[in-house]
């Protein structure tokens, strides 16, 4: 049996003696793709900074292929990919000589992958980092991360800057290289969307804790989504918790598919429901 690329048993943080993780578990295995969503101030980030030894739990344990990130070997460490929210860049280093000094320190960095992805990504490689905006920043980061070959990738709203277009190309990228490689994935995000495109797993942190981990199918076929442009609501929808009006006078509810009833009114049109949904009505 494969051994975890990550594994978090008991995990506790605080700050200022608030906790923010309190006996969270978690364990990402070789191909695992997890979207880890959860309110503002859910320990996200901080979850990702422990697994990437960038900070020390309180108690639990927390172990890159079976070692802790502070004893891990320089060839476990190689095979790890951490893209955080407070990136260092070395600024008066263009994006090419940047993707290399950094690159130097991964014996399977490729830097002819590296080009490729910045032609691809049409980030001028001779530019200052300086000089270019926050989202060709997170592209380039996207590329530091992929260009060295790892097995496990730690990404940390590495996308918040990137227009539309871009964040798609990128989940592409970041996909394609997972599922040729088998490495895995743990991506935080706000943009949903992003999460429902980039994952096969969703997991909900919340209260310090890992509360649910499903695929994102699993989870969709749960629920179905209603609409309908008459006001009135029917009976079976009367005492439903998550039903909002629309814009054009009507109404969308949420409903799990064992409470929807056999036959629908003709008004009435069922839809599949989006991650975004799921979240905002019926996680914490």
């Amino acid at each position: 049996m494969s051994q975890p690329l990550l594994e978090a048993q008991g995990i506790r943080k605080s700050y200022d003696g608030k906790p923010v993780l309190d006996g969270l578990d978690l364990c990402i295995m070789p191909g695992a793709l997890v979207g880890l969503i959860g309110r503002n101030g859910a320990g996200k980030s901080t979850l990702l900074n422990l697994a990437a030894g960038l900070l020390v739990p309180d108690a639990g344990s927390i172990r890159l292929q079976g070692m802790p990130p502070s004893e891990a070997t320089d060839a476990v460490l190689a095979e790890l990919a951490y893209v955080g929210q407070n990136k260092f860049t070395l600024s008066d280093l263009s994006a090419q000589h940047y993707l290399d000094f950094v690159g130097s320190y991964y014996p399977n960095y490729r830097p002819d992958v590296a080009q490729s992805m910045l032609k691809r990504f049409e980030v001028p490689g001779n530019r200052a980092m300086l000089s270019l905006s926050p989202g060709v920043r997170q592209r380039i980061e996207i590329v530091r991360a992929l260009s060295v070959q790892p097995k496990l990738m730690l990404l940390d709203e590495p996308l918040s800057s990137v227009d539309p277009v871009g964040r798609r190309q990128i989940i592409s990228e970041v996909l394609s290289f997972a599922q040729s490689h088998g490495a895995a994935v743990l991506l935080t995000t706000h943009l949903l969307n992003d999460i429902e495109r980039a994952s096969a797993e969703v997991a909900v942190l919340h209260r310090g804790r890992i509360i649910a981990r499903d695929p994102v199918r699993e989870l969709k076929a749960r629920f179905i989504r209603l609409e309908s442009s008459a006001a009135e609501r029917p009976p079976f929808l009367v005492h439903a918790q998550f039903v909002h009006p629309t814009p054009e006078g009507g109404w969308v509810a949420l409903l799990r598919r064992k409470d929807l009833p056999l036959n629908l009114p003709e008004s009435i049109r069922p839809l599949e429901p989006v991650l975004e949904e799921l979240f905002l009505d019926t996680l914490p």
